[in-house]
């Protein structure tokens, strides 16, 4: 009865690290940051499960500022209070400004519109982020 305990312990170590060593080097595939990957970043993990980005554009407006507006769909039971960000970015990917976290009510089911505009007409590029409220 003592040498079924020993085999598998003899074994189970080595099987044990060499799982650990694999999910560990598969773990780390892309080194693109998130930032860089996606216009909309969920800071908190309900927003990302009951937020969702139906549609994004972007336009210009006469004066040469970019406005950015993204239809948001709350797929929760109920009402979230979000607050939303918008970062604007040049042609090269840094940042030129960003706005003040702003409180919107995203009602149960319902999609919404959210826009903002940037000051500068340098901007070409966006990051939204979205927080639960404070």
């Amino acid at each position: 009865m003592n040498k079924p305990n020993r085999r598998l312990r003899r074994w189970s170590w080595p099987l044990v690290c060499a799982l650990l060593v694999g999910c560990a080097y598969g773990a780390v595939k892309d080194s693109t940051p998130m930032q860089e990957s996606n216009n909309v970043i969920m800071l908190n993990f309900g927003n990302a499960v009951w937020v969702h980005v139906v549609k994004i554009g972007t336009r210009r407006l006469p004066a040469g500022q970019l406005q950015v507006a993204a239809k948001l769909l709350n797929r929760s039971p109920s009402d979230r209070n979000v607050d939303i960000r918008c970062e604007f970015r040049d042609s090269n990917g840094f940042e030129l400004e960003k706005t003040s976290f702003a409180p919107v009510m995203l009602k149960s089911g319902v999609s919404q519109t959210w826009r903002s505009n940037s000051l500068s007409p340098d901007a070409s590029d966006f990051r939204i982020y979205i927080r639960n409220s404070k």
